[in-house]
């Protein structure tokens, strides 16, 4: 199975979609196609020049001039890269014909297209395209600037369902197409697997060890509709009603405007639009939010919690010294002897530079304060398995008590176990690499003292995590192999950020443009509060994506649960070829029409359907401690090798 295969389908169900796998079907790579775009886009772009001129002569409000420049500008950028696209595809043929766009738009503009076109000639100039990701979004540029085409039109002929929140929203997507994504897509890897063939023996190889759940599976294309309505007004009534002091008022703010943009559904999609992509992290932040602080909107969410015997925090010290992006450069894990381990409950107002606030959650009563208790010390005696969970938010929100909905579910359904799910500081008050650092000070208390202070002698130690709290986990083992600590005897990544640089393109980064959750601005805006230092991608720790193969090689075993409609999922396809081609056990499913936060949306009201991802995750984990058990086994009575192989396809077949 190829990219074709994992291309098809269609990605969206509302109509102004630009990626939508019906209307792409995968490019080979041809240079022929591609000038015909070229081409084509050209057209449009003079198409829009000419309607957007006519609106600056008509207008007089300068804030609506602004409005129609700014794309203006944008288009005499992506003309420029047309042109250093063309002539690289004139080295291939020569009897190709560049394309050229002539502008009519105001007199000072026009002085700086030739110093913006031969900029960007002189940064393309050295540098050799990848056909097939330049094919691919070169129709995607093509079905932006209609879009863009249509709507200046319509809205010059005063159509009324066109406003200027539209416009300013295709203009946001046009900026970040132009600015962000083109001058990095069309120098794409060659050499990556999703510009090889179908047929190729790395496609060929790596079926086997994934499985992808299609819509006759799960049937998600109404609901995801639905929600992704339900989605935009939300957006908009928190947005406006975040602006109100109090949580009451904010609660009551956003029913009311929940009311109006239920009513005036065009208004809420066009405004949530133009809304997302104008968000700053603050904002974005306060947004994802909304359900773990405010206590009101946090006891809507609770009524999906499974009961639990046991769902308390406690405070872990950290007991190794602060670490510096130095000391992980380096290796450096440094004891500090004088810290007592012991943990702390009930703590209020404790000091984040010496504790860690960490969620436990057990399907057995334990006295966390005393546990020396007698029927404390029976229940944990029985524990063989410690789950440990990094929360997602994209390292700038949420916390554990924000994903218990399926944290509950999973300690009801792996057996014997308990959960420990840790709530790290948060950026951009927070950068790098301290949430890396508050998750590694708690799993080292966990591995190290976990028996002396809470009773608990697990066999399996398994570590887990969502979206940021992927990255995390795969930084966290990456920390453990250096350390030659105790490593995890298993992962689970669901919908992992494996990649945090703007310099590594993958298609489903497309999905971005369109994703109401992850946009591709608010994507930029989550790595710089992550951290903003230029060189952080090149850190394995920071952009585990880069991960060298030798470290690799001594991680456990690996499960990952994906989404289709996920603009991180094409980088987990690359990390399971990497795992698989290095003899390592892993496998990977995607629910192919599922979105980005599958298991946070296990709630009623939402999609209905998440509640399968949630039970594939425990059924994984479950599969987990299986394995390792065996391992153990294996190790204490060798078996013939084929024999191995033989229950370990059984196992798989369970």
């Amino acid at each position: 199975m190829g990219i074709k295969e994992l291309m098809k389908g269609k990605l969206s169900f509302l109509h102004d979609k630009l990626f939508d796998y019906n209307y792409l079907t995968w490019p080979e790579g041809n240079g022929v196609k591609i000038m015909a775009s070229i081409k084509k886009s050209t057209e449009i772009m003079n198409e829009i020049a000419q309607s957007a001129a006519i609106l600056i002569r008509k207008e007089t409000n300068k804030k609506n001039n602004e409005i129609y420049m700014k794309p203006l500008t944008l288009l005499v950028k992506l003309d420029g890269l047309n042109k250093a696209i063309a002539q690289q595809l004139l080295k291939l043929d020569e009897g190709m014909v560049v394309p050229i766009l002539h502008f009519d738009i105001p007199k000072d503009l026009k002085t700086d297209i030739l110093d913006i076109h031969e900029e960007i000639k002189r940064e393309n100039e050295e540098k050799e395209i990848c056909l097939p990701s330049t094919q691919l979004v070169m129709l995607t540029t093509e079905k932006l600037l209609s879009k863009i085409a249509k709507a200046v039109k319509e809205f010059g002929k005063g159509n009324k369902t066109i406003n200027t929140y539209q416009l300013k929203y295709l203009t946001y997507k046009l900026a970040a197409w132009v600015n962000e994504v083109i001058g990095v897509a069309i120098y794409a890897n060659k050499e990556d697997i999703f510009y090889l063939s179908p047929l190729d023996k790395e496609w060929v190889d790596l079926k086997p060890y994934f499985t992808v759940y299609e819509e006759s599976c799960f049937p998600v294309e109404k609901s995801y509709l639905e929600w992704e309505k339900g989605m935009m007004m939300i957006d908009c009534a928190f947005k406006y009603a975040l602006r109100s002091k109090g949580y009451f008022t904010q609660y009551l703010r956003t029913i009311l405007n929940a009311v109006y943009f239920s009513i005036f559904s065009r208004l809420a999609k066009a405004e949530a639009n133009f809304l997302l992509c104008e968000m700053n992290i603050v904002d974005l932040s306060k947004l994802w939010n909304c359900w773990d602080v405010n206590p009101y909107f946090f006891s809507i969410f609770k009524k999906s919690f499974v009961p639990v015997p046991l769902h308390h925090s406690i405070y872990v010290p950290k007991m190794l010294k602060p670490i510096t992006r130095e000391d992980l450069k380096n290796h450096h894990i440094e004891v500090n002897n004088e810290i007592n381990p012991k943990h702390a409950v009930n703590m209020k107002n404790y000091d984040k530079d010496k504790f860690v606030k960490v969620k436990v959650i057990c399907n057995s009563p334990l006295d966390l304060e005393n546990p020396l208790n007698e029927t404390t010390v029976m229940n944990a005696k029985k524990i063989r398995t410690i789950i440990i969970h990094i929360h997602g938010g994209g390292f700038v929100a949420l916390s554990p008590r924000a994903h218990q909905n399926y944290l509950r579910k999973w300690i009801k359904m792996v057996p014997d176990s308990i959960i420990f799910s840790i709530d790290y500081r948060l950026a951009p008050e927070h950068p790098y690499p301290i949430p890396l650092e508050d998750s590694f000070q708690a799993y080292y208390w966990i591995i190290n003292h976990c028996q002396t202070q809470l009773n608990i002698s697990p066999r399996t130690v398994l570590l887990t995590g969502d979206s940021a709290g992927g990255n995390l986990v795969m930084s966290i083992t990456l920390r453990a192999v250096h350390s030659k600590i105790r490593v995890p005897d298993g992962l689970l990544l669901v919908y992992p950020a494996l990649s945090t640089s703007s310099n590594n393109f993958v298609p489903s980064q497309l999905v971005s443009l369109d994703d109401i959750l992850l946009r591709y601005q608010n994507l930029e805006l989550l790595m710089k509060a992550y951290s903003n230092a230029p060189d952080a991608p090149e850190d394995p720790y920071f952009n585990p994506s880069i991960i060298e193969d030798r470290d690799l090689l001594k991680f456990p075993t690996t499960r990952m649960v994906i989404s289709g409609r996920d603009a991180l999922r094409d980088e987990c396809y690359k990390l399971l070829h990497r795992l698989v081609k290095l003899n390592k056990n892993a496998y990977l499913k995607e629910f192919r029409h599922f979105p980005h936060g599958t298991l946070s949306l296990d709630i009623p009201g939402m999609h209905p359907e998440c509640k399968y991802v949630s039970s594939d995750c425990a059924a994984w984990l479950k599969e987990l401690v299986a394995i390792h058990e065996q391992e153990i086994n294996l190790r204490s009575n060798p078996i013939p090798q084929q024999e191995v192989k033989e229950q370990y396809y059984m196992l798989l077949s369970l």
